[in-house]
C-alpha cells in the first residue's frame, strides 16, 4: 500500500507543479482554487468506486493529498491580506471552503457518492 500512496503523492505533487509553476502570485490564486476544487471532486466521486484498496488509498491519500494543498491556501490568503486585497481574501477563502461542499453535495445528488 505504500507504494501506492507513494506513486500517488508524486503523480500528485507533479500535476500540481504542472498547473502551477508557472502561475507566480498573481492578483487571484485562481488556479490552485480550481486544482483543489477538482482534488475535492476526485476524492468524494471516483475514490468511494474504486474496489482494490490499495488504489484506493494510493489515490485518495497519495494524489489528491498531492494535489491539493491547505498549506498553499493559507500562504496565499496571507498573501492577499498582506495586499490589503480584502475583498479578494474574503472571496478566495470563502470560495475554496464552500466551493468544496458545493461540489461535494453536486456529487452526492448526481448520484455519483457511494
Amino acid at each position: 500500500m505504500v507504494r501506492h500512496v507513494a506513486l500517488g503523492g508524486i503523480v500528485g505533487a507533479l500535476v500540481r507543479w504542472v498547473v502551477l509553476v508557472d502561475a507566480g502570485f498573481s492578483s487571484f490564486p485562481i488556479r490552485t482554487l480550481v486544482i483543489n476544487l477538482i482534488g475535492t471532486a476526485l476524492l468524494v466521486a471516483l475514490v468511494p468506486r474504486m474496489t482494490d484498496p490499495h488504489w484506493r488509498t494510493g489515490l485518495a491519500v497519495g494524489f489528491c493529498g498531492g494535489v491539493t494543498s491547505v498549506s498553499t491556501l493559507a500562504f496565499e490568503l496571507s498573501e492577499l491580506v498582506r495586499r490589503e486585497m480584502f475583498a479578494e481574501a474574503l472571496f478566495y477563502g470563502t470560495a475554496s471552503a464552500f466551493g468544496g461542499v458545493i461540489v461535494i453535495e453536486s456529487i452526492r445528488r448526481a448520484g455519483l457518492m457511494r
